[in-house]
């Protein structure tokens, strides 16, 4: 999406210009799947598809959104409902993210002002590159350009970590909001998803990620499994942790280091 297109559509719904444009990155997902929630390393990618949001303050005390995407448009004051939301009917709405963020904040002790704003992007929605997190990345850096705070990359990353997890009821793990907040062109970056170290790791010149759309769509807060998968990982455990002394989670820490469980189930033959 051009900007200058999300600014047009900004004037046109509100009749005036936005103070503050801001955009987030989607993710690829090199090394790690279903790993980030088990406290393990993950390798994910910035990539060149992002959700642009322009955004102002306004005098009333309704935060008034328009979703290019969906052609749709939404309102919500300064209640939100109780989290988390996929609990109501099964299902999560897009006004779920930005509004989840805000309620985010204010656990944090951070009050952010009504707002009206357009978003829109050119990321493929429900395909598996994260499209939530980087609506609740731009979000987040919109309201923190007009409400004058700033949290780190991290403290972001945690933020919508948070919305995910405890508003709209997706126990996903830390990965794409991390990716979209800390990822930089030409590097994957290498995350320990317990201590959130991080390194930018730089991808060769002449590799090429080729980013396939299949046209599967999903929602994740809709029971498609994630989170079956999740409580799946942790009963498997649970079983292992009588033969495995110290095991948490899928990842764990020795006197010697880093192990990972999956490294070692792995020395029969390669991983699939």
């Amino acid at each position: 999406m051009r900007v200058d297109v999300l600014v047009d559509a900004f004037r046109d719904r509100f009749d005036a210009e936005p103070e503050v444009v801001a955009q987030a990155p989607g993710r690829v997902n090199l090394l790690g799947a279903h790993v980030d929630y088990s406290e393990g390393w993950v390798l994910p990618a910035a990539i060149d598809r992002a959700v642009w949001v322009a955004a102002r303050r306004t005098c009333g005390t309704e935060t008034r959104l328009a979703a290019l995407d969906f052609d749709e448009e939404a309102t919500f004051g300064p209640t939100t409902p109780e989290p988390p939301v996929a609990e109501r009917d099964g299902m999560s709405s897009w006004v779920d993210y930005p509004r989840g963020l805000a309620w985010a904040l204010r656990q944090r002790g951070i009050e952010v002002p009504p707002i009206e704003a357009v978003f829109g992007g050119d990321l493929p929605i429900g395909a598996g590159v994260s499209s939530s997190a980087a609506v609740e990345m731009a979000f987040l850096v919109a309201w923190e350009r007009l409400a004058g705070f700033e949290l780190s990359g991290t403290e972001r990353a945690q933020v919508g970590r948070t919305v995910e997890n405890e508003y709209v009821g997706v126990q996903s793990g830390i990965m794409d909001q991390f990716a979209s907040v800390h990822g930089r062109e030409g590097h994957a970056l290498l995350l320990d998803c317990r201590s959130l170290e991080h390194e930018l790791i730089p991808t060769p010149d002449d590799l090429v990620f080729l980013v396939a759309d299949t046209g599967v769509r999903r929602a994740l807060a809709s029971g498609t499994g994630f989170n079956d998968r999740k409580s799946e990982c942790f009963q498997a455990v649970d079983l292992l942790r009588p033969h495995l002394a110290g095991l948490s989670t899928w990842s764990r820490r020795t006197s010697s280091g880093y192990d990972t469980l999956s490294s070692r189930l792995s020395t029969a033959g390669p991983a699939t």
